[in-house]
């Protein structure tokens, strides 16, 4: 069976239910592009601080500024929070892009990404997930 899907992965935390999939060859390739690395660091970073939304289909726009307001990003019915995940990672990769231009280095996105989860330098950040 090859599984393919338009939505993300990552804030769906598909990959525990094609974790067992896959051990059990009912799931044989999945086709994905990695759009959504980042989400997946964030989510490393602050998973117990992203909020569920579990009728996100009720929400009205009043109800949807409010969650931007609290510096909750949603996407579809999960919230990541812009604080504890997308500001933590903010200053570490603007370093790893400020030091690739001087230096006249290219990298690819995930390859930031990477040099980052390698280094050591998000480790306080990802206590007890890794």
């Amino acid at each position: 069976m090859l599984f393919d899907s338009c939505w993300s992965y990552s804030t769906a935390e598909l990959g525990i239910s094609l974790a067992e999939m896959i051990r059990t060859k009912k799931v044989h390739a999945i086709c994905c592009t990695g759009a959504n690395l980042e989400e997946d660091v964030f989510n490393l970073i602050a998973h117990n601080s992203y909020k569920r939304i579990p009728n996100y289909r009720d929400l009205s726009p009043t109800d949807d500024f409010a969650l931007y307001q609290n510096s909750l990003n949603r996407v579809t019915d999960t919230c990541i929070p812009e604080d504890e995940a997308i500001r933590k990672l903010e200053k570490a990769i603007l370093d790893e892009w400020i030091s690739a231009d001087r230096s006249g280095a290219r990298f690819f996105p995930h390859e930031f990404l990477f040099a980052l989860l390698r280094d050591g330098r998000l480790k306080d950040s990802l206590r007890g997930r890794c």
